[in-house]
């Protein structure tokens, strides 16, 4: 289906994407990049692998977080997983499409085995110009179709959940992307796996890295709670140690180490 809709796969040099990333770094303060492409993996420019273009960004720039989307499992190379388990700004986490219309291969509960975190899910539909679409009609009612993926709705769901509270008492460095949408004095941000963690904005003195205590002075102090709290947009792109106190499916939540 893609390359009908987005023409063939095209790699761009490594050269370019390690420049942009420099200087996103350096001229915009980004902390985090994601390597985006429909088969990202695969990519390749003369004898460079995506492998190497990790090692490279790595190696030239001093991005904090390194992540890509979205790979395939046939370029998939275990020197990657290495390089991943190895490179401490590469961060562990991996997304892969998951998809069959054979009724075999959707019998296996492949979903329990691997236990994903998070999974986007969606019932079958037909893509114009396909094998699929001119030669085998769509002979599934739509009801049928709802069932099936509510089903796997369900189990994901309840698999998040275990996993997410097998996580409460362990500490994550999360970068601050923001308020959390529910509260103007939590925060939200992610760790390196890509998991969402909510948390209380920093108090005043609360001590950031290195022995430096905040001051009330100079920051905007929100009056809507009962001990004051610094204005959370102050905190994006930081990276803050949180310990994990409650989790649902979908979120951690947590507390500042040292607050």
């Amino acid at each position: 289906m893609v390359p009908y809709t987005r023409g063939r796969e095209r790699s761009r040099s490594p050269e370019a994407v390690v420049a942009e990333i420099d200087a996103l770094v350096r001229e915009d303060g980004v902390r985090e990049v994601t390597l985006l492409g429909q088969n990202v993996n695969s990519y390749k420019s003369g004898d460079q692998r995506f492998r190497h273009l990790v090692e490279q960004i790595l190696f030239e720039t001093s991005v904090e977080r390194l992540r890509f989307t979205s790979p395939h499992p046939h370029d998939f190379p275990e020197d990657l997983l290495d390089l991943m388990a190895r490179e401490e700004r590469f961060c562990s986490q991996i997304h892969l499409p998951l998809q069959s219309g054979a009724t075999s291969t959707l019998a296996r509960s492949a979903m329990r085995a691997v236990r994903f975190d998070m999974a986007f899910m969606f019932h079958y539909s037909e893509r114009q110009q396909t094998y699929a679409h001119k030669r085998m009609p769509d002979d599934v009612p739509h009801e049928t179709k709802l069932a099936r993926l509510q089903q796997l709705i369900e189990l994901q769901t309840e698999i998040a959940r275990e996993k997410n509270t097998a996580l409460i008492g362990r500490e994550y460095d999360v970068l601050v992307e923001g308020r959390s949408k529910r509260s103007a004095v939590e925060l939200m941000g992610r760790n390196a796996a890509g998991k969402a963690v909510i948390f209380p904005a920093p108090t005043p003195a609360f001590s950031l890295a290195g022995g430096s205590e905040l001051s009330a002075g100079s920051a905007s102090v929100l009056a809507e709670t009962d001990r004051p709290t610094l204005d959370p947009t102050r905190f994006v792109g930081q990276t803050l140690r949180v310990r994990v106190t409650e989790s649902t499916p979908a979120t951690l939540r947590g507390e500042l180490v040292g607050a």
